[in-house]
């Protein structure tokens, strides 16, 4: 078989990707009670929700599946590291990876690297992490949705990039070429006290949408945009943007950082936990 019916097939397949992801976002945002319900009685039946820290705890109080998806949390149900030096975990969820960029380079999964420059769209800002260091985070469905900030930073700029939806659960990940730098994503670029940082939203199949919370809702685009900013400053553990469905977050740092020694890879973690250290200003 030659180039060309694989390619033919992995259109077809990133067009299947595509309307899956619009009728999910249709569905999930639809604020009628019949469907709302029905989404998220099947939710509730299939996944165990810890309502416990939530901020609205009668399923009545959301307007729609996605509200629900995206459900804020009580006033301190988190507790965010406030040591001067650390740098906390952006979202609960599972850790993927993690580790220094040699070379440019990101592991993805076990004998499956990908490249910094490829995830950031740019040589220039892949630059700016030489020897640094990353971290990969995916977010289960029964995962709190809201990202926040590792660290306190002044916002420079965001890129949005368009790209496949393949679907961001570990099995596709151990097992399909540079998926962080082919979906689409959207990467917001920071200074703080000690060197840069990157936050990286990574969309998937069923991700109805991408947020900040200076932005709102990033619209899907043809093509990449992007966006310089100069006034907008975040402090640590501050939401930072959400996903509109499940999906991963990706940090990247300056060489200045030291992980937590418990670290440890396939790990569940919560917002505001200590990951990593910077070790000089």
């Amino acid at each position: 078989m030659n180039n060309l019916y694989f390619k033919k097939i992995e259109y077809a397949e990133h067009l299947w990707h595509k309307a899956n992801t619009k009728v999910a976002y249709l569905l999930s945002s639809s604020t009628n009670i019949t469907i709302k319900n029905y989404l998220m009685n099947w939710f509730l039946n299939n996944y165990e929700v810890d309502f416990s820290d939530l901020e609205k705890k009668n399923i009545k109080d959301y307007k729609s599946f996605n509200d629900f998806f995206t459900r804020p949390l009580k006033k301190d149900a988190r507790l965010i590291d406030s040591s001067k030096n650390a740098i906390v975990s952006s979202v609960d969820g599972t850790i993927g990876e993690y580790g220094n960029i040699n070379a440019g380079t990101l592991v993805q999964a076990k004998n499956i690297t990908y490249s910094l420059a490829a995830l950031l769209g740019s040589k220039e800002q892949a630059a700016r992490y030489n020897n640094g260091t990353f971290i990969t985070t995916y977010l289960a469905p029964t995962d709190y949705h809201r990202i926040h900030m590792p660290f306190d930073g002044k916002l420079t700029g965001m890129t949005y990039i368009p790209g496949r939806l393949f679907s961001v659960n570990p099995k596709v990940i151990n097992t399909t070429e540079a998926v962080f730098s082919r979906n689409e994503r959207a990467i917001c670029h920071f200074e703080g006290a000690y060197g840069n940082f990157s936050v990286v939203l990574v969309g998937a199949q069923l991700v109805s949408g991408l947020e900040t919370v200076w932005h709102g809702k990033i619209a899907r685009q043809n093509s990449i945009k992007t966006w310089d900013y100069a006034d907008i400053k975040l402090k640590k553990g501050e939401e930072l943007g959400r996903f509109n469905f499940g999906s991963t977050v990706i940090l990247c740092f300056d060489n200045n950082t030291n992980f937590n020694n418990n670290l440890k890879l396939a790990k569940n973690i919560k917002l505001g936990t200590n990951i990593a250290s910077y070790t000089e200003e």
